[in-house]
């Protein structure tokens, strides 16, 4: 861990927004080790802080999609800066960048925070919140 990420991550747990009563209770109501009850202190008092972040099935051959559809799938999960109108060979390029995303994260990372696109969810075959 860098200092700069512990300072961060003291700022959001020490800091004068830091909600001590929710870490105490969430402490105090998880039954478990001490270190399960830290952990739900923590996450208490992280949660606060935290952006959705969405997740999109990633299809296995984007350059057979359409410009449009392309971009309606890419635009809300961008990694990093996309033009407003791209062009259909910039988008490939950016659901590679989209699923090296979602592949580093962990298995568990996809908890109350992750979203699923809509366009994921509907497209037939899908299977929502995973990545391929």
């Amino acid at each position: 861990m860098t200092n700069g990420l512990f300072l961060a991550f003291a700022e959001m747990l020490y800091g004068d927004e830091a909600d001590a009563d929710a870490a105490e209770q969430a402490f105090n109501s998880t039954d478990g080790t001490f270190l399960e009850r830290i952990t739900a202190a923590i996450n208490a008092l992280l949660r606060p802080h935290l952006r959705p972040e969405s997740f999109i099935e990633v299809p296995e051959n984007p350059e057979q999609m359409a410009r449009a559809d392309l971009d309606a799938l890419v635009r809300p999960v961008a990694d990093g800066f996309l033009r407003s109108q791209p062009t259909k060979d910039e988008l490939p390029s950016q659901i590679r960048r989209i699923a090296r995303r979602q592949a580093s994260r962990p298995p568990w990372y996809r908890g109350p925070t992750a979203q699923v696109s809509a366009m994921a969810r509907t497209r037939p075959g899908s299977s929502p919140g995973r990545s391929r």
